[in-house]
Parts: C-alpha cells; sequence; structure tokens
C-alpha cells in the first residue's frame, strides 16, 4: 500500500496519509491530489460511470505499456512485494 501512495500522491500527501492515518473530507482530498473530483453521495455513481465512459477509448497495449512505464517502481513493487521480516 505504501508503494501506491507514493505512485500516486504528491510526497508531502503521502507523509501525512502514511504516518499519521488522517481521514480526509473529500474537499480536503481533492484539495491533496488524492481524488479528481468530488460528487455528492447521490451522485457517485453517475459521475464514476462518467468518468469511466471517459477513459474506455484510452485502453489498449499501448495504454498499458505507458502506464507500466509511468509506475515501474509500483509494478515492480507489486509483482514482487519486498519481504517485511
Amino acid at each position: 500500500m505504501s508503494a501506491v501512495l507514493q505512485a500516486r500522491l504528491p510526497i508531502a500527501t503521502a507523509h501525512t496519509a502514511i504516518t499519521s492515518a488522517h481521514r480526509y473530507t473529500g474537499a480536503e482530498a481533492l484539495s491533496a491530489s488524492i481524488v479528481d473530483e468530488v460528487a455528492q453521495a447521490d451522485e457517485v455513481v453517475v459521475s464514476a460511470l462518467r468518468l469511466a465512459g471517459a477513459e474506455v477509448s484510452k485502453r489498449g497495449e499501448a495504454q498499458a505499456a505507458l502506464k507500466e512505464e509511468l509506475y515501474r517502481d509500483l509494478v515492480t513493487a507489486l509483482r514482487d512485494p519486498p519481504a517485511l521480516f
């Protein structure tokens, strides 16, 4: 999980999330770049479907290769997690 947070969040946000277990409100999560947008509870499904629909055209081998390269350290950590003890 640490690798995911470090790969996806600004370092200051990852540090706060990892070390303090801070619970973010929607507005705080948006401000900290944890989420791309905030939706009201009754609009979450509609917003999620809209966002997913926008990504459908981007799927494919080329996009997968680009994301794997972008997140190479994360992919490596997920495929071969470090021993903790």
